[in-house]
């Protein structure tokens, strides 16, 4: 779970990141909750909201090297907007990105998604937005092939919580 970002207009209620942390956890997945130093009041928010142990907050406790090494061995990413979602991406990391109020009218917007969902009808192969583990009640589909790694990314001495 990466619950900051960069405008507070897009950052998704922290109580909503702490109920889907909260089924994830109960459902037998580790949870880590990661962000700049700046957020980890956030990210403390966020764990005591979900019943998380202190040890799973890492706000502020990763370089942005072992932030992208989590990233890359997580089985699932929660974030909005950011640069995370980014790195989620490029590294093949399955993801549930959470796009705030952007007008459309500046290009920056979610093209796939019904503009009505969650408000109004979704495809039969939407998750319910009441059930947040629903999306993560299989395993996740095999990669096609392992993340890119770079010789920076030091995958030693990394939380054992990695998702």
């Amino acid at each position: 779970m990466h619950p900051g970002c960069g405008f507070a207009a897009r950052c998704w209620p922290v109580d909503r990141y702490a109920a889907v942390a909260r089924q994830l956890a109960g459902a037998g997945r580790p949870v880590v909750v990661t962000g700049s130093a700046d957020q980890r009041p956030l990210a403390t928010h966020l764990a005591t909201a979900a019943n998380l142990p202190d040890s799973s907050v890492l706000a502020g406790e990763t370089t942005l090297s072992q932030l992208a090494a989590l990233v890359a061995d997580a089985s699932l990413v929660v974030c909005g907007d950011t640069g995370i979602a980014h790195l989620a991406t490029a590294y093949g990391t399955p993801s549930v990105v959470l796009f705030g109020p952007v007008s459309p009218s500046t290009g920056v917007h979610p093209r796939s998604v019904s503009s009505t969902w969650p408000y109004g009808p979704a495809s039969p192969a939407t998750p319910s937005p009441t059930n947040p583990t629903q999306a993560c009640s299989a395993s996740p589909p095999p990669r096609s092939s392992p993340p890119p790694s770079s010789p920076d990314i030091q995958r030693t001495g990394l939380h054992p919580w990695v998702l």
